[in-house]
């Protein structure tokens, strides 16, 4: 009979050590599932792309683009391409990637006037946006006191989008760039980004 309490003891303290398992488990698993979805949240956002000319806004151009090909094929360059499963939900849109291959805004903008659609507006050559460039200062040979002038006097737009400051240094006018990406594709050290 004495040794009936010890049992329960043995009992009950298996019972609490199953319990207080299972509980630790479903806390970690709880916290894993915590720190997963404050991950997620704070990845990066998606990348948007750059849009051809006269495609205006991105929800704007995407309610109206039929995804027709037109645009594309009326490209001489060949700088609009579609866009591929890496752009998420704007695969298979009509983009540009200027640095690989920069937009030479052609006279008439034949792209847009091969778009059947509303989704390109009709826009001059520099009126076009399609993103805006960005100097990279520790890459940029002048800013490293190297000479370079290839962005500059390469610029399809002369002086309107990018010129040399009263010390010499390369320079983006914001309202004048267009994004057509020639001096990022022409710059030998890579520190020019077209971005959105």
């Amino acid at each position: 009979m004495e040794d009936r309490p010890c049992s329960r003891r043995g009992f009950l303290g298996s019972l609490v050590e199953a319990v207080v398992n299972q509980v630790s488990q479903a806390v970690e698993q709880t916290v894993s599932a915590v720190q997963e979805a404050a991950t997620t949240a704070t990845s990066e956002p998606e990348e948007l792309p750059l849009l051809p000319p006269g495609a205006g806004t991105l929800s704007r151009f995407q309610k109206d683009c039929t995804r027709c090909g037109a645009c594309l094929e009326a490209c001489d360059p060949r700088a609009i391409h579609l866009a591929g499963n890496e752009l998420g939900a704007h695969e298979g849109f009509p983009v540009m990637t200027p640095e690989e291959t920069p937009c030479k805004l052609c006279d008439g903008l034949p792209c847009i006037a091969a778009c059947p659609e509303p989704a390109l507006s009709w826009v001059t050559r520099e009126q076009a946006r399609i993103g805006l460039a960005e100097i990279n200062p520790e890459s940029c040979y002048v800013f490293r006191g190297q000479p370079c002038d290839y962005c500059v006097t390469r610029c399809p737009l002369k002086q309107k989008a990018i010129r040399f400051d009263e010390q010499g240094l390369p320079e983006i006018i914001e309202d004048g760039c267009t994004g057509c990406g020639e001096c990022a594709w022409l710059c030998p050290p890579n520190a020019i980004e077209i971005v959105v």
